[in-house]
């Protein structure tokens, strides 16, 4: 996908076109704020705009500016849509760092769909809907079997919807069933104040491995 300056046929330069970008994805944030859509959705979304930036220079590191800005709010004033505050600043935290380190990336789309849609919409939904089967390790809180269950289909069918929509190569469905259930895994045994962390971290560190296990 070309950058939105190109797209649009705009006279714009690199930096003029990724402000204003950046300036598209704060209003978006305003208006799901409006709207009471979960940050851990929104911030999902904006990855979606992430094409549309030019690479042609530095600012293209602009894209994380409407992650930082929801994260400092979100320490200063807290958040009135989630019940769990820590982890919604882990996950502003995370996208700060993937829109730096990771930027348009499979490893991006995958984390994102983990823990922004696998944990952050669908664990919680499935499990307060149709959790039965409760379990629960030591130093994490107790999770159900179903909400891991929608960990590890957030993770795959997400993950594949960024990518396709965001031009990147797809990757094999057997690597990916094996990342959404390393997810669900992880998700379901880590603390709950660091398992946003625990679960990007151990996804960005194995990716590789995993792939040229299963492909090699």
């Amino acid at each position: 996908m070309p950058p939105l300056n190109e797209l649009l046929n705009l006279e714009a330069s690199p930096l003029a076109n990724n402000v204003i970008l950046a300036f598209l994805m704060i209003g978006f944030l305003k208006v799901a704020h409006r709207l009471r859509v979960s940050s851990y959705l929104s911030l999902v979304a904006l990855q979606l705009f992430h094409p549309l930036f030019s690479t042609s220079d530095w600012s293209w590191i602009i894209n994380t500016v409407p992650s930082a800005s929801l994260l400092l709010q979100m320490l200063v004033f807290g958040s009135d849509l989630e019940t769990n505050v820590s982890g919604a600043i882990q996950w502003c935290v995370l996208q700060v760092y993937l829109g730096l380190a990771r930027f348009l990336s499979v490893e991006s789309c995958v984390v994102s769909a983990a823990i922004g849609l696998g944990d952050g919409i669908l664990a919680p939904a499935v499990g307060r809907k149709y959790g039965r089967h409760v379990y629960q390790m030591p130093w994490a809180s107790p999770k159900t079997i179903e909400g891991s269950v929608g960990v590890w289909l957030g993770t795959c069918f997400g993950a594949f919807f960024l990518m396709q929509v965001m031009g990147l190569p797809l990757i094999p469905l057997r690597v990916m069933l094996t990342h959404g259930g390393l997810a669900a895994v992880i998700e379901g045994t880590a603390p709950s104040y660091i398992d946003n962390f625990a679960v990007a971290a151990v996804l960005l560190l194995s990716m590789n491995q995993i792939h040229d296990y299963l492909e090699g």
